[in-house]
């Protein structure tokens, strides 16, 4: 147990590295980066180069993100389709807080 106490007390009189200014990012052509290379000398780089086609794409081009009136209607259509499609229930279901968390409550008497 000492051992323990004294390894956190040691860790905690370290003096922690200061964190790091957020990194600056430049996006651009290649051609419109090396503009700034005076500026990164001697600096370490990461360099991502992004896929031309991949760039077309918009992020939000998809049905899911289509909130449209009529995507709306379509998708409340399909829905309600969905729930008729389903048997209907004949008998009492108890769907109380109390009967669908009835195990968890036992646990916690």
């Amino acid at each position: 147990m000492a051992d323990f106490l004294s390894t956190n007390l040691l860790y905690s009189r370290r003096k922690e590295k200061p964190m790091s200014a957020a990194p600056k990012i430049i996006e651009g052509t290649w051609e419109e980066i090396l503009k700034h290379s005076a500026e990164f000398a001697g600096h370490k780089l990461k360099v991502i180069v992004i896929d031309e086609s991949a760039d077309s794409e918009k992020p939000f081009d998809h049905p899911a993100f289509d909130n449209s009136p009529e995507a709306i209607e379509a998708w409340v259509a399909r829905l309600r389709q969905w729930a008729q499609s389903l048997p209907p229930v004949t008998h009492f279901v108890d769907d109380s807080r109390d009967a669908i968390y009835a195990d968890r409550l036992d646990r916690q008497l």
